[in-house]
């Protein structure tokens, strides 16, 4: 059997604590809308506006993906998105801290400005992925691909990113922090600029 299809639902609905296991979201005005502790396996959302929405705690697996999809100032915190697929997301201001993306593939997205303290993006697919500006503070990046990957001006402090792939140490210029691991190559600057706050 198909996958259920998400209709007549919009701006603001309530999927708290659902089971949207396989449900697809093809297209769909769902901003400020709140998925808490919902049930997303193999959950597809492409062509969605899910801008400001609520995920925290919300529980995707490696078959489910987001593709071509507004994120933007989304609440992701501890949401379990371990193997999730994203691409072309949206993600700038989102609140992306505790999630545990391992082994997620997050390539060609935008996570500009957005709040990662203490993120796992161990062993993802960060491949052409900006996070400019954004807060990694003690984020994990272990064994991850950073082909493409931008961290300019990103508050990297304590930050892991032992064994990470494929990265262009230009794309690494100018972040602010301490990484308390630093990618292979790197040689850490005097901070020019002060530190905002975590």
């Amino acid at each position: 059997p198909s996958s259920p299809m998400l209709c007549g639902a919009g701006e603001g609905a309530n999927f708290e604590g659902a089971n949207m296991q396989g449900v697809q979201m093809h297209e769909v005005e769902l901003q400020r809308s709140s998925f808490k502790l919902a049930g997303l396996a193999g959950a597809e959302f492409a062509g969605s506006n899910l801008s400001l929405s609520n995920f925290a705690g919300a529980r995707c697996d490696s078959s489910s993906w987001f593709k071509k999809t507004d994120l933007s100032g989304a609440e992701l915190n501890g949401a379990l998105l371990e193997g999730v697929e994203m691409l072309e997301v949206d993600l700038k201001k989102a609140n992306i801290r505790d999630a545990k993306l391992r082994g997620a593939k997050i390539i060609y997205s935008d996570a500009r400005n957005a709040f990662c303290a203490r993120a796992d993006f161990s062993e993802a697919d960060l491949k052409e992925t900006t996070f400019n500006g954004a807060k990694l503070v003690s984020a994990l990046l272990r064994g991850s691909n950073l082909d493409g990957t931008s961290f300019w001006r990103s508050n990297c402090e304590q930050a892991d990113f032992t064994g990470v792939h494929n990265l262009d140490i230009s794309n690494f210029n100018n972040i602010l922090g301490t990484p308390m691991v630093s990618p292979p190559g790197f040689a850490l600057p005097t901070l020019l600029y002060p530190l905002p706050g975590g």
